[in-house]
């Protein structure tokens, strides 16, 4: 039994992880979309001159 403790703690904490990991992407992609939306503005301006 000890070892099916050991491992479902183990689990839990790679889930933890695993959703500390997906949050991390999530926010990154949001930082990289407005950056690309930010290229994206500049661009067009500089297109309009």
């Amino acid at each position: 039994m000890k070892d099916f403790s050991l491992n479902s703690e183990m689990s839990y904490k790679l889930k933890i992880f695993r959703a500390m990991l997906e949050d991390d992407q999530i926010n990154g992609q949001i930082k990289f979309m407005q950056q690309m939306n930010w290229l994206t503005i500049i661009q067009i301006l500089l297109n309009k001159k």
